[in-house]
């Protein structure tokens, strides 16, 4: 069943590399960061995390198993995104060659760090891109941050998807609680490092790790 069957039977009953990643353990080095808000559950709540853009519409990709087959597409829809020039940019243990199986436990573990979202094509109801979040709260006084990563299938590369996704995440964030938003990229990965400054992200020079990753910020 395709994803705009899917979307549609829901609805009836109710340039390069675009990927930026902030892994836990980049987190950890923060020196603003607390261990306790660095493990367990995100507090954002998936089922608040929706929005629609010009192109996308964005949504929590267990959404998906809602209705008839749906649940049984993402670790398909998982293992076409993590192409080895996609996981190229990603931290090493997430690299190599995905097999359903290995997809739906690249699934359960990023459930378990925070909130999924699916990006999916409002022209062809095709995924096209994931967001990955996850809420910390800084050891000083204030509202909480908002940590963020996203990936663009290879297939989409070169079309402005990251650009617009960033956007509308920025868009829908500032109706909410959240002082910032923070991304972490690698050094070498220039492509996303100008999707984040042309979304208006400032480079954080201070908690950049030297030479591997570095941290982009935006104040809500």
């Amino acid at each position: 069943m395709s994803i705009k069957r899917l979307l549609q039977s829901r609805k009836a009953s109710s340039s390069r590399a675009s990927l930026a990643v902030t892994t836990l353990a980049a987190q950890q080095n923060r020196r603003d960061v607390r261990p306790q808000d660095i493990a367990g559950a995100s507090e954002v709540h998936a089922e608040d995390c929706s929005f629609e853009t010009p192109r996308l519409r964005v949504v929590d990709w267990h959404s998906l198993s809602s209705v008839p087959e749906g649940g049984s597409r993402l670790p398909e829809i998982v293992r076409d995104f993590l192409t080895p020039r996609v996981t190229g940019q990603l931290p090493e243990a997430w690299q190599g060659p995905y097999s359903k199986q290995r997809a739906t436990d690249w699934i359960r573990d990023r459930d378990a760090e925070g909130t999924q979202l699916l990006a999916i094509s409002q022209e062809s109801h095709e995924p096209i891109g994931l967001l990955l979040l996850h809420e910390t709260t800084s050891a000083s006084p204030g509202p909480p941050e908002l940590r963020l990563g996203y990936l663009i299938a290879e297939s989409e590369w070169g079309k402005g998807y990251a650009s617009e996704l960033v956007r509308g995440l920025i868009d829908w964030a500032r109706g909410r609680s959240f002082g910032s938003i923070i991304a972490g990229v690698s050094a070498e990965n220039l492509p996303s490092v100008r999707v984040l400054e042309k979304c208006g992200f400032s480079r954080d020079d201070d908690e950049s790790l030297r030479g591997t990753e570095l941290f982009y910020s935006i104040d809500l």
